[in-house]
């Protein structure tokens, strides 16, 4: 440990499910932190570099055995815990959690009441807000942002490369996703008989994906489910007969070119 440390667990403490939890208290000046400040609570000094500008803001909580380090900021009533990283300029704001071994990297946020968990990974300058929640293998990367209550899981990956609004939206996005471009996805919906939301995407293996409840098929596939769970029912089955066509002149299906289904 060094000999210059930047803060130190002071008396105020509260009890956790991991344990006590410690207010932390500023020992020097460091970004902009200033001597004597109080910041939020950790459950011990492994949590908290004491190296760069890393800070705990507010009433913010990181326990367990993650760990906050460089110059990333955990801040407001977010919580941070089980072997999660959270590291160099990142920032975990609001009522967001991050848990798991979850990696925020670069100068990618996390805030609102979004969660991050599983093996998940967010970068660059992707952002996540609202209510979506990125779990097990996923990326989310580049200038993406996923808000709404957008869940993303599985090896699915987000990278769109421009800093615009992108999944606001109530999408599931599953398998293996490949999102690089805002039409890379669509989300159509209330469908069918129990008003579901329907979600396309790009796969990693060149094909069309679709997420439905808990239903998760190539587009081809997803036709033959369509249509044997509707066969007798006129009604929704025409109605996703309309949709699965307008899936195929959105994606460019059967066109020949390098879009086709696969």
């Amino acid at each position: 440990m060094t000999d210059n440390k930047k803060y130190e667990l002071t008396d105020d403490s509260i009890q956790w499910s991991s344990g006590t939890l410690y207010r932390i208290r500023a020992l020097r000046d460091f970004g902009n932190v200033k001597k004597g400040a109080l910041g939020g609570f950790v459950q011990s000094e492994a949590n908290l570099s004491h190296y760069g500008d890393s800070w705990v803001y507010g009433d913010a909580k990181v326990y367990e055995r993650a760990r906050v380090i460089e110059n990333a900021k955990v801040m407001r009533n977010a919580k941070v815990y089980g072997k999660a990283i959270i590291s160099k300029s990142a920032l975990v704001s609001k009522d967001a959690q991050v848990f798991e071994r979850a990696i925020i990297a670069d100068f990618a946020s996390v805030n609102g009441r979004a969660f991050v968990s599983g093996k998940a990974i967010i970068k660059d300058h992707a952002e996540i807000s609202d209510h979506a929640w990125i779990d097990e293998n996923a990326i989310v990367s580049r200038h993406s942002f996923v808000g709404g209550i957008t869940y993303v899981s599985h090896n699915a990956e987000i990278a769109v490369g421009t800093p615009e609004s992108f999944l606001e939206t109530k999408a599931f996005i599953h398998g293996d996703a490949l999102i690089s471009d805002p039409n890379d996805v669509l989300v159509i919906g209330p469908i069918g008989s129990r008003n579901d939301i329907l979600t396309v995407y790009r796969s990693k293996r060149g094909g069309i994906e679709v997420s439905l409840g808990c239903y998760h098929g190539t587009i081809s596939e997803f036709t033959h489910y369509a249509c044997e769970r509707y066969r007798n029912n006129d009604l929704y089955l025409d109605q996703y007969i309309a949709t699965i066509s307008f899936i195929k002149q959105f994606f460019k299906i059967n066109e020949g070119g390098k879009n086709h289904e696969k």
